[in-house]
């Protein structure tokens, strides 16, 4: 969890420095929410309504990188039901 944090907060920095326009979708409930660099463009979209992230943010995206995953510690990773979850998530932010 703090890996990805890192790991997402890092990549936001280094695109923004690059002079992109970024988008950070992030959990409606999210308590990291105020990790997020100056300068991003914050989207609340938890990833069960990732369906809709399409009309939260400009079509015209050149690249997307999805780092939002539940259950990555602890006895949650053996959630088969969770992980599928993530899965369909992560198929839905890209479709």
């Amino acid at each position: 969890m703090a890996l990805a944090l890192a790991l997402g907060t890092a990549l936001i920095q280094a695109l923004l420095d690059m002079g992109c326009t970024v988008y950070a979708v992030h959990g409606s409930s999210s308590r990291r929410i105020s990790a997020i660099p100056d300068g991003a463009i914050r989207v609340a979209c938890d990833l069960r309504e990732m369906q809709s992230l399409h009309t939260r943010i400009p079509k015209s995206v050149d690249a997307f990188f999805h780092l939002g995953w539940q259950g990555t510690i602890g006895q949650t990773r053996e959630d088969m039901h969770l992980q599928e979850a993530n899965i369909r998530a992560a198929i839905e932010a890209v479709d």
